[in-house]
């Protein structure tokens, strides 16, 4: 097997632990302040900075090639060129919070898998975005593939809706909405990125780091001490006790090692993404992104009927129409990308997409070089 071989099934799996992490946060029990007594931890804010201490753990292989290599374009040091590209970080971090909080808050009640499928609504907005702002115009058979795209997103909410008796109708939908948007928010910042650094010659470690280290300070900043002071339930997403949070981490060694691994983790699988994904042609990388999911299907399948129902999920005839409309979603990446000829569509010589999702070059650093979202 050669080196590349071995370094797509690490970033395989680096994504399916990434995906997995969040949720055994979610679903793992401690002892916190009295107010709450053992609870679980329920602590979106908390997951996504972790995750954005991952982003900001780019800043040394940074540090590392400049120290070797040198730097190819110093310019953006001097001359305020770097106050300017730090303020377009920091636009571009902020939709970034967005995205991660509401998709960490979304992920509290929803399968890991379904969530996983929700998260491929993102080239439905960054299509319509791209062609608004962008002025990009998109081709007879990519719309056909952003309309399969939108019905396996109608599939997963009604298995969403039907297989979960112990979820409301509001607990589901609420959730999917959350998830939703945040793709959107994800668009958003897919859009500014196009916007601020499509033409640059920033190092892609270089920017990723600095993001994840402003939306760090953001997060704790900002962000933590707003829902700190909110009055809601803990846990929900709107309230969560920075207190608590560090209690339930000080008595459950299960907690303190996933809060040290789980930057590790997305530290590594963006690292591999800078490098793996742009190596790529568009059909390995959907494979990529796809078998992705099915592995975290098989690994739900697997805490279930090993006696963990809160991460598993029952496999049933129910269960046919998660993989229907992942089916449905894998098919309308490839006609997107025109890996899939369909009859009566004409399509351009060079028909692969240059515009979905992070399915594409690596124009730009941040969602355009991770083909398959960093969180």
């Amino acid at each position: 097997m050669k080196l590349y071989q071995v370094n797509y099934f690490v970033f395989l799996g680096l994504g399916v632990i990434s995906a997995i992490l969040p949720k055994l946060f979610f679903e793992t029990d401690s002892v916190g302040i009295d107010e709450y007594g053992k609870h679980s931890f329920r602590k979106p804010h908390f997951i996504s900075l972790l995750a954005f201490f991952g982003s900001a753990i780019m800043t040394v292989p940074y540090i590392i090639k400049k120290l070797k290599f040198g730097d190819s374009d110093p310019s953006y040091y001097t001359n305020g060129s770097f106050l300017k590209l730090l303020g377009k970080i920091a636009i571009v971090a902020i939709f970034e919070i967005f995205s991660t909080l509401f998709m960490n808050v979304g992920l509290l009640d929803l399968p890991i898998s379904s969530w996983q499928v929700l998260r491929g609504s993102m080239p439905i907005f960054s299509s319509v975005l791209s062609t608004l702002f962008l002025k990009e115009t998109l081709e007879p058979y990519q719309w056909m593939g952003i309309s399969m795209n939108f019905l396996s997103i109608v599939v997963i909410c009604f298995y969403l809706f039907y297989s979960r008796p112990n979820h409301t109708l509001y607990e589901s939908g609420l959730s999917i909405i959350l998830t939703l948007l945040s793709q959107f928010f994800q668009a958003i910042q897919y859009l500014l990125e196009m916007l601020f650094f499509s033409e640059s010659h920033y190092s892609s470690e270089m920017v990723i780091g600095v993001e994840g280290s402003v939306s760090s300070i953001f997060e704790i900043l900002i962000f933590f001490p707003i829902v700190h002071n909110t009055k809601s339930i803990e846990g929900n997403g709107i309230h969560e006790d920075a207190l608590d949070s560090f209690l339930m981490i000080k008595n459950s060694s299960l907690l303190f090692y996933l809060s040290i691994a789980y930057p590790i983790v997305v530290f590594l699988y963006v690292f591999m993404g800078t490098s793996v994904v742009s190596l790529t042609k568009a059909v390995s990388r959907t494979a990529l992104s796809s078998l992705r999911t099915v592995m975290i299907i098989i690994v739900q399948i697997v805490f279930y009927y090993g006696g963990n129902n809160r991460i598993g999920v029952e496999f049933n005839v129910l269960s046919l129409f998660e993989l229907i409309g992942l089916i449905i979603l894998i098919f309308g990446i490839m006609i997107y990308e025109g890996l899939f000829k369909l009859p009566f569509f004409s399509y351009p010589q060079d028909s692969q997409s240059d515009s979905f999702e992070g399915l594409i070059d690596n124009t730009a650093p941040l969602v355009l070089q991770n083909n398959i979202s960093i969180y």
